[in-house]
């Protein structure tokens, strides 16, 4: 495939630019392709490019057909979206951090860091032949879309087995699996018409692209139509399963367009493709410390043995359990015993826990689960970061995306004038938007041998209880102090909760918290998928401390 034909993908890499002390007004508009994809009766996407780049980029351009037929084209502006939300994380969320939207007058293309500009045109549905932009004359590759499909539309909606219903650049997998479900795809529904052209024209794109896959073996089209849109269940729950990475899908997209593959080369492409797909993905669903239980997802089609080791223990004997294909299994493993003590009492620093999980075929999946206990030592004991709900894509990739520093909030357990106490710094963007929800933070804590105790804590109003017993103890105190930018809150823990901790010296706290403007959460110490809630709860050791 030619640089050329490679820039009518959408795998935008971004560098930073610098910006110019007065951008200047863009001259020389052209096409950056020759040889853009032309979907009879769809929408063509033309990257663009400028002799001068600057501002002042127009909201359409002309484009005229062999025939002398005149078009008006949509300048869209493919950018980079804002890291923090105020919006719930989904499952599905679109991964590529790009938003698109018609160009501004004030957009500028010498800030390569900014964006990209694309032109959008709708063809008509017999076009064919040369094409004349901008003076210059372009060769599009004409073809003949797959004819749409029929049956009740689906609807269009979040949910975790449904794809990014906010981002156009996902809007092509709703087709794809309207298709598969034996219905039509919901309406495009984004009201700005650069968004909606580019939602069509790859929804286009992806069907035609698997319809000339198809054309040269069935059964690997099927394959990966199916890692497309492939869906798991977690008990009743249903969720997507399905390769989510905006890179390893383009790469698909990418063999399945390239005109120099055809045949055999084609399908021998794409099924590299497919089974260079792990099917595994793993996080901690809970970590104590005599256990730690594992979710696991089998993406797959068949049943999969996955051993599971402690690769910081010399001679650890792995575990092997069979996982089922398309579910959510959660897997429990005993941790193994802490060092032995020396000759003279002292006890060895146990090293950081690693859990290696290995299955025939399949990268290995290395979870770092943390120590057993949190030992409190002046001048505290902090939770780690809280983190947003996983995502499939962040799953697949190995890493999720640090909640931004405006929206971040750290907890932290101390002892002060003889009481334990914890204090929670909550922070939020400037100036402070109210909305729907009222900030809060709740608090899972008690000893081990309790049940825990859910306290819910608003920056304002009444402190309650959410575990179905409303009592509060006397000695409860919380404190709350609010600020442009952060509020916090200061509980001092009553007894019965683990303010005294007895002999045994354990305390356990997980932490929710909620956003004022909006529904965003995050938690600590462990997350996962929005639909289970997962906050875990860390074990603090409260006899290290020493005044």
């Amino acid at each position: 495939m030619s640089a050329s034909e490679r820039a009518l993908l959408i795998c935008l890499c971004f560098v930073t630019g610098v910006a110019p002390a007065r951008a200047e007004t863009v001259q020389g508009i052209r096409a950056a392709t020759s040889t853009p994809l032309a979907p009879r009766g769809g929408v063509m996407q033309i990257p663009l490019t400028a002799a001068q780049p600057g501002t002042g980029w127009p909201a359409t351009l002309p484009l005229e057909l062999a025939d002398g037929v005149r078009l008006q084209g949509t300048v869209a502006w493919l950018h980079r979206t804002r890291l923090e939300s105020a919006a719930a994380r989904r499952w599905t969320a679109d991964a590529s951090g790009l938003g698109v939207r018609t160009i501004a007058p004030t957009d500028d293309t010498s800030r390569v860091d900014l964006g990209s500009p694309l032109l959008l045109v709708r063809l008509p549905p017999d076009g064919g032949g040369s094409v004349v932009f901008m003076g210059e004359p372009l060769s599009p590759r004409w073809f003949d879309p797959p004819p749409p499909a029929t049956g009740p539309a689906l609807k269009l909606e979040s949910r975790p087995d449904r794809p990014d219903p906010a981002s156009p650049l996902e809007y092509w997998r709703w087709t794809l699996l309207a298709d598969q479900l034996g219905q039509s795809p919901p309406e495009i529904a984004f009201s700005d018409p650069a968004a909606a052209f580019l939602a069509e024209h790859y929804a286009t794109i992806w069907r035609s692209a698997l319809a000339r896959l198809a054309a040269a073996s069935p059964g690997v089209a099927a394959a990966c139509r199916d890692q497309l849109t492939r869906i798991a269940m977690d008990g009743e729950q249903p969720f997507a399963a399905w390769v989510a990475q905006p890179a390893v899908v383009n790469d698909l997209l990418e063999r399945c367009l390239d005109p120099d593959r055809d045949g055999d080369r084609l399908a021998r492409a794409a099924l590299a493709w497919s089974d260079a797909q792990s099917p595994l993905i793993a996080w901690p669903e809970l970590v104590a410390a005599q256990e730690v239980r594992v979710a696991m997802v089998n993406q797959g089609l068949r049943p999969l043995v996955v051993r599971g080791r402690w690769t910081h223990v010399e001679e650890d004997v792995p575990i092997a359990v069979e996982i089922p294909a398309g579910q959510l299994t959660i897997v429990g493993l005993d941790r193994p015993p802490p060092p032995t003590p020396g000759l003279l009492g002292e006890v060895p620093e146990e090293p950081p826990a690693v859990l290696t999980l290995t299955a025939s075929g399949v990268p290995p999946i290395r979870l770092a689960v943390g120590p057993r206990h949190l030992e409190a030592r002046p001048p505290g004991v902090f939770l780690t970061p809280f983190r947003a709900p996983l995502t499939l894509a962040e799953l697949q990739a190995g890493r999720q995306r640090a909640v931004a520093a405006n929206r971040g909030t750290i907890a932290h357990v101390r002892r002060r004038a003889g009481r334990w106490e914890i204090f929670v710094d909550c922070r939020r963007p400037t100036p402070t938007t109210l909305g729907p929800q009222a900030e809060a933070v709740t608090l899972r804590l008690g000893p081990p041998q309790t049940p825990f105790a859910t306290l819910l804590v608003p920056e304002s109003g009444v402190v309650r209880r959410l575990d179905g017993d409303e009592t509060l103890p006397n000695s409860l105190l919380v404190e709350r102090r609010s600020y442009t930018d952060r509020w916090y809150m200061r509980m001092v823990v009553p007894d019965p909760w683990g303010g005294d901790p007895g002999p045994i010296g354990l305390f356990r706290l997980g932490c929710r918290r909620q956003h004022g403007d909006g529904e965003a959460t995050e938690t600590a110490p462990l997350t996962g998928p929005p639909w289970r809630r997962v906050t875990g709860a860390a074990e603090i050791d409260l006899n290290r401390w020493d005044d």
